[in-house]
């Protein structure tokens, strides 16, 4: 286990240690769409959670894909599978082919989160090239639940750190670097309002797609 990283002697978060843990390990995905005005392309963002190439990331970022590429910083781009589902939380496992000995993410726990707490999200944001994005914000609220069209997520982590197109999938970490969250959606008629699925919703969903 990776030894925490220390807060700032203001109580906040040493963004630059929180990412030299965490960049390694976050990866930009493009998922290629047939639909029925010709192909798309979906872009989003992905935590490895597995040396063997298992990336977690949210289920509309691969729905219907019929290509995903994969790219991991300093190891070039590769294609990936999908090895799983849970399409009512928006979590999904993709595999990326022909790898090994990958640096991976530290799950945490929502246990000792609490309004307030300083966060930092980082994600593959507007399809950028390039490092991925790092924003701060805070814990603005728990136990959030979200509805569109006929969709309801419930047990949402609300928080101010920007979270953007091309975000879906990418982490939501607290001062230690742990995910505490996986970023999800962003309220497109306010500011400063965005979601992440809580890890506590996510780890059992992932036991039932795959052991990691």
């Amino acid at each position: 286990m990776p030894s925490p990283v220390a807060s700032t002697a203001g109580g906040g978060i040493d963004v630059r240690a929180v990412l030299r843990r965490v960049e390694p390990a976050v990866v930009s995905i493009s998922s290629s769409i047939a639909g029925r005005f010709g192909r798309g392309t979906a872009a989003g963002t992905g935590m490895i959670i597995s040396p063997g190439g298992h990336v977690l990331t949210n289920a509309h970022v691969v729905a219907d894909a019929q290509r995903i590429e994969v790219d991991i910083p300093n190891q070039g781009t590769h294609t990936a599978q999908v090895v799983g589902v849970d399409a009512n939380q928006d979590v999904a496992v993709i595999k990326i082919d022909d790898v090994s000995g990958l640096p991976t993410v530290t799950l945490g726990d929502l246990g000792a989160l609490q309004v307030g707490d300083p966060v930092v999200a980082v994600g593959n944001a507007l399809a950028l090239t390039g490092s991925p994005t790092v924003t701060t914000g805070i814990v603005s609220a728990l136990d959030r639940t979200i509805t569109s069209g006929r969709t309801s997520m419930a047990h949402l982590i609300q928080t101010d750190a920007a979270i953007n197109p091309g975000n879906s999938g990418g982490p939501l970490l607290d001062s230690g670097g742990r995910v505490v969250g996986m970023n999800t959606a962003a309220a497109g008629d306010a500011q400063n309002i965005g979601f992440a699925i809580s890890i506590n919703e996510i780890k059992p969903r992932l036991t039932s797609i795959i052991a990691v």
